[in-house]
């Protein structure tokens, strides 16, 4: 018989944010044993740059669904690193787009490598048609669960 405590640890919610943990805190392990000295939080917004230079910081907020607090504090820690830099936005002088700096596309190039390896480990033993299908229900979980009209929700289409 399946207790109500089974039962809730096999919740597709539980599962899948223990999933995202772990595989965060192997990548930041992962990292570490790179010598690149960031954070799993701080590679996932550099790797999200790389692909949207010019984004401003209120954007990257809201694609990393985190408070204006912590997006600047993460910023400050790339800007310090040398690896993004703040530039005025032209028509609104109280926004900063975020550009990458040769240092940081260097850093985004070793984080690339570092990011396969960990999805490898992540994936070893599965075989990559079940890992197909896993990340497109992954990807239907999260369309059917937020509303297509935020701006904030168009990384998974």
């Amino acid at each position: 018989m399946t207790s109500d405590r089974d039962r809730f640890d096999q919740l597709l919610g539980r599962l899948m944010g223990l999933a995202g943990r772990t595989i965060r805190n192997r990548l930041g392990h992962n990292l570490a044993e790179a010598g690149l000295g960031l954070t799993a939080e701080q590679a996932i917004l550099l790797r999200h740059i790389v692909v949207n230079e010019g984004l401003n910081q209120k954007s990257l907020t809201d694609w990393m669904s985190r408070q204006k607090a912590f997006m600047t504090r993460l910023l400050d820690s790339l800007e310090e690193k040398g690896l993004v830099t703040r530039v005025p936005d032209t028509s609104d002088r109280r926004q900063k787009m975020i550009y990458l700096t040769a240092r940081g596309r260097e850093a985004a190039t070793a984080i690339d490598k570092v990011a396969l390896l960990t999805e490898k480990q992540a994936v070893a033993g599965i075989g990559a048609d079940k890992v197909a299908i896993c990340k497109e229900v992954l990807v239907r979980v999260r369309r059917n669960l937020v509303d297509p009209d935020d701006p904030r929700e168009h990384c998974c289409k």
